[in-house]
């Protein structure tokens, strides 16, 4: 099963609500296990669906408010090295602007 939602992009949640709605039913192993066909899987449609990424930051206190804006710069740069690479110029200019803004902020 796990295979097969790879395969899809899908969670094996996923499967197992399609097949008890009918959308997606598998065959079924003499021991009960399911079974899909490479046929079934090159078929089945499943909907492209936008996925972001999302992070959080919070601090407990006023006084840690400059951690807070470290903590939301740190996990921006890793996100930013990810997506332009972290040697890339455009990320570069990126935390320049950032650390500006944070700096001016404190």
């Amino acid at each position: 099963m796990s295979r097969a939602a790879d395969h899809l992009g899908v969670s094996s949640s996923t499967l197992r609500r399609w097949e008890a709605c009918g959308k997606f039913v598998p065959e079924r192993t003499v021991g009960g296990q399911r079974c899909y066909s490479a046929s079934q899987l090159m078929t089945q449609q499943t909907p492209q669906v936008q996925r972001k990424t999302v992070a959080y930051s919070r601090v407990s206190s006023h006084d840690q408010k400059k951690d807070l804006a470290k903590d939301v710069l740190e996990i921006i740069s890793v996100f930013s090295a990810h997506l332009y690479g972290s040697r890339s110029r455009k990320n570069q200019q990126l935390m320049e602007k950032l650390t500006k803004v944070v700096e001016d902020a404190g």
